[in-house]
C-alpha cells in the first residue's frame, strides 16, 4: 500500500509485517502500515513451545502477523509478537489490510479518471478518508450502508465526484453476508475431533464459484455458520442441501447436529 502511518504503533496494536532479515535468536520485520518503521520478533515470541528452527516458522520476504509488546520511540526499537496473535485476529487484520489495498486500486482507477496520480488521489481525497473513519476499509464499510456520507467529506471536488461514482458501482456488486447458527455435540472419546472434521466438511461443501463459507466456534455446543454471496437465492438453496446431506453424515458419525431456527 502506498498509504503509511508516520507516528509509532501502540502496545497491543495488532500490525501487518514482511519478515526481512532472520538472525538467530531474533527476526527482524518491516511494518508495512508505518513509515519507515521496522520491528523485532524474539524467537521466544514466534511460537509457544521448543523452537529448534526459527525457519520452519518464518520466512524472509513472507508477511506475518504480530502484536505490538513495547514500543520505545526515543530508540526507534518496536518489539513483536507472533505467538500472541490469535488465529481470527491475524484473520481479521489481513483481511482488513487486503480491504484497504482494494480500495487503495479504486482510488488508483478514479486517478487514472482524473488522469492524476495516486499520490494527488491520497492528497485530496484519500488522507482525509483514512483521517475521519480510522481506515480505507472503515470508509467502505460505512459507505455501503450509507451512501450520502460521502457528500459530508471535505475533500477536493473532483477527486469527491470520481470517487463517488467508483463507489456507487461497488455498492451495486455489494456481498451478502448469511448467517445461521447450529449446534453440534458429540460425546465419543474422540468426539472433538469428529466434530473439527464435520465444520471442515461443512465448510468445504458449502464453498463455491460464488460463495465462500466459514464455520466459526461461538460456546459450546453452538457454532456460526456465515456464507458470503451476492446471490443470497442461489446461496440458501447451497446451505439447504449441505445441511440436510451432512444431517446423515452427523448421525453416522454419532455427532448431535441441529440448525436453530431464526
Amino acid at each position: 500500500m502506498l498509504f503509511k502511518k508516520k507516528d509509532f504503533p501502540k502496545t497491543g496494536d495488532i500490525v501487518v509485517c514482511t519478515v526481512k532479515r532472520i538472525q538467530h535468536p531474533s527476526v527482524f520485520v518491516k511494518l508495512e502500515e508505518y513509515e519507515d518503521r521496522t520491528g523485532m520478533v524474539h524467537i521466544s515470541e514466534v511460537a509457544y513451545g521448543r523452537i529448534r528452527n526459527i525457519r520452519d516458522y518464518v520466512k524472509e520476504e513472507k508477511m506475518v502477523i504480530c502484536r505490538v509488546v513495547h514500543v520505545e520511540k526515543e530508540k526507534n526499537n518496536i518489539d513483536l509478537s507472533i505467538k500472541r496473535v490469535k488465529g481470527f485476529e491475524a484473520r481479521d487484520k489481513l483481511n482488513e489490510f487486503k480491504r484497504d489495498s482494494r480500495f487503495e486500486a479504486l482510488m488508483s482507477a478514479a486517478s487514472k479518471k482524473l488522469k492524476k496520480n495516486l499520490e494527488w488521489m491520497y492528497a485530496n481525497f484519500g488522507n482525509k478518508v483514512v483521517e475521519e473513519y480510522g481506515s480505507l476499509s472503515n470508509f467502505l464499510d460505512y459507505f455501503l450502508e450509507k451512501p450520502e456520507l460521502i457528500d459530508e467529506l471535505d475533500v477536493n471536488k473532483d477527486a469527491k465526484k470520481a470517487m463517488k461514482e467508483i463507489l456507487h458501482s461497488v455498492a451495486e456488486l455489494k456481498e451478502k453476508q448469511i448467517v445461521h447458527s447450529i449446534t453440534l455435540q458429540s460425546f465419543e472419546p474422540d468426539g472433538i475431533s469428529r466434530i473439527r472434521q464435520f465444520c471442515a466438511e461443512l465448510e468445504k461443501s458449502l464453498n463455491a464459484d460464488d460463495a465462500t463459507a466459514s464455520v466459526s466456534y461461538v460456546s459450546a455446543p453452538r457454532y456460526s455458520v456465515t456464507v458470503t454471496t451476492k446471490d443470497p437465492k442461489k446461496a440458501e438453496k447451497l446451505i439447504k442441501s449441505a445441511f440436510e446431506e451432512l444431517d446423515k453424515k452427523a448421525k453416522s458419525q454419532k455427532i448431535n447436529f441441529a440448525v436453530e431456527k431464526k
